[in-house]
């Protein structure tokens, strides 16, 4: 009976040791026998997660997930453009500040969706997943929510860095020179930095948010929405790039330490996992 040493449970079906992310308290059924937590999801109880990837110990992540969560992050784009597109259509477009007025209303409206549409996302996975527990023959899921939250955040990341660069793209091909006007010339490679922040920025917000809406931590899920609507406030201050690019980059290096915290990492962890890579031996799983 192998113990689990990353999560502290006991897995009485299997041999592999792999970490688990352990179900919020709702969710926590303590056994009677000093084995630690048991897990259990929509009245069901398991120890372990089952082997669903050929003996290797390692639950699969569906690559599908990815282009889920894409989808949901395309119908929020959707709504919010055409909201965005009718204001614009009933509103004078001779009036600068108005129209100016509106584009930030444009752009805080289509954050708030895009957060409505990570929750809908995580509620439609909670259910899939209890499905999923209630199919099982061990009465557990193959994929926990950890892993979910990051592949969802690679999606919406990786959709959300496309759909910004894809104008710029276009506009490079010309005609036309950058900086021309005395603007600068860095411009599309600013560009690429502000989107490669938003993509990474997305995959940790996802692992945040989730685990607020799994912990029923709901600071959590104000601070992912309060640091959405900063960074992409931020951009406003362009052309003054130093503005935008410095802070959302302080901000990625506080949410990717946050999202670390929250996975199970800790400091001993990076520091045995760099000294593994400066002598070139492999981490031992539960070290």
């Amino acid at each position: 009976m192998p113990v689990l040493v990353t999560s502290g449970q006991v897995c009485r079906h299997s041999t592999a040791v792999r970490p688990i992310w352990a179900p919020p308290a709702p969710h926590r059924y303590q056994s009677g026998t000093g084995a630690g937590w048991r897990v259990g999801t929509a009245g069901h109880s398991c120890q372990c997660q089952s082997q669903h990837s050929g003996g290797s110990g390692i639950a699969p992540v569906p690559a599908s997930s990815v282009s889920y969560r894409a989808f949901f992050w395309l119908v929020s784009l959707l709504l919010s453009s055409l909201i965005w597109f009718i204001a614009v259509k009933a509103s004078d477009p001779q009036d600068e500040r108005l129209q100016k007025g509106l584009l930030i209303f444009g752009v805080m409206f289509s954050v708030l969706l895009q957060e409505a549409f990570r929750f809908l996302y995580y509620k439609l996975l909670r259910k899939a997943i209890e499905g999923l527990v209630a199919l099982s023959e061990d009465g557990c899921s193959p994929i926990s929510i950890q892993q979910m939250a990051y592949v969802a955040g690679v999606g919406f990341g990786l959709m959300s860095g496309a759909f910004s660069m894809i104008n710029l793209l276009a506009d490079a091909l010309g005609p036309g020179t950058v900086g021309i006007h005395g603007d600068s010339q860095l411009y599309f490679l600013t560009s690429a930095f502000m989107t490669m922040v938003l993509i990474f920025l997305h995959t940790f917000w996802g692992i945040l948010f989730f685990h607020g809406c799994e912990h029923r931590r709901w600071w959590e899920i104000a601070a992912v929405v309060i640091m959405h609507l900063t960074v992409s406030g931020l951009s406003f201050c362009n052309p003054m790039y130093v503005g935008s690019l410095v802070p959302s980059y302080l901000l990625m290096a506080a949410a990717a330490a946050w999202a670390y915290l929250l996975s199970g990492g800790s400091a001993q962890n990076l520091r045995r996992f760099l000294l593994c890579l400066r002598s070139g031996a492999s981490p031992q799983p539960g070290s």
